[in-house]
C-alpha cells in the first residue's frame, strides 16, 4: 500500500488562485450570462439585459417559432 501512495501523482492546476477567484466572481454575477460559443469551443460572457432582449426578439420571430397551446410533453 505504501508503494501506491508514494507513486500517486499529484495534479496541479494551471489556474492561479487569483484567476480562480475571478472565474468564481464572474460565475456568481447575476448581471452576466455565460454561454458556450457557437464556434471554437470557447465561452461568451453576455450582459443579462442584452441577452434577454435578444432572446425575446428571436422568440417573437413567428416565421421560425410557433407558440404552443400547451405542454407537448404532458
Amino acid at each position: 500500500m505504501d508503494i501506491i501512495l508514494q507513486t500517486k501523482q499529484r495534479h496541479f492546476s494551471n489556474i492561479t488562485k487569483q484567476d480562480l477567484e475571478l472565474i468564481r466572481s464572474l460565475a456568481n454575477d447575476v448581471n452576466l450570462v455565460i454561454r458556450p460559443a457557437d464556434k471554437g469551443g470557447g465561452i461568451v460572457l453576455l450582459n443579462y439585459c442584452d441577452y434577454r432582449v435578444e432572446l425575446l426578439s428571436q422568440l417573437q420571430d413567428t416565421d421560425t417559432y410557433t407558440k404552443l397551446k400547451g405542454d407537448p410533453t404532458a
